[in-house]
């Protein structure tokens, strides 16, 4: 009995060792789609946040929106991923991107919650911050082929977002 307990955790042990090494490989093969979008948002509910989308590939910032009242920094960036959805899915020319291109954040927060089409800060917010929530959610909801296209930023890899807010600030803290 002991003999198999001993084979179990050892297995359980290269097994966890195995994956950690696959989990490695697969993160380096996930190379960042340069074709794409990278959003970003700055200011907190104290004060005013603002949002913008730029082009991965050379920084070129397509959208830019702001000040919104008493708004959170990951509702800024929720608003972001979806506006950026929004052009991709009406093929702006302007943006020139190839098959697939994907959506990036730097927010684990506002990737989840449009990944999930809902904001589930707890918050309650001005009437006109809670309708721009609930517009994105309701297109997010009617393009649910769009969620796909939305990617955590790995800035431990590949570096500062373009289009960030505060890049000196994020080079300090690497």
């Amino acid at each position: 009995m002991k003999t198999r307990q001993w084979r179990s955790s050892t297995w359980k042990a290269e097994s966890s060792a195995l994956n950690a090494v696959q989990r490695k490989e697969r993160k380096r093969s996930d190379d960042m789609n340069t074709h794409s979008i990278a959003v970003d948002a700055k200011g907190d509910s104290s004060t005013a946040s603002y949002y913008r989308g730029a082009l991965v590939s050379n920084g070129k910032i397509l959208f830019e929106a702001g000040p919104f009242r008493e708004m959170i920094n990951h509702v800024a960036k929720f608003l972001a991923i979806t506006h950026a959805l929004v052009l991709i899915e009406g093929g702006e020319t302007i943006l020139e991107l190839e098959n697939s291109p994907i959506v990036y954040c730097d927010s684990n927060c506002a990737v989840t919650w449009a990944t999930r089409k809902c904001v589930t800060s707890g918050k309650s917010y001005p009437e006109p911050v809670y309708k721009l929530i609930k517009r994105a959610e309701e297109w997010l909801f009617g393009h649910r082929d769009m969620s796909s296209r939305i990617r955590k930023w790995d800035t431990k890899n590949w570096g500062v977002m373009p289009g960030d807010y505060n890049p000196q600030f994020k080079k300090g803290k690497e």
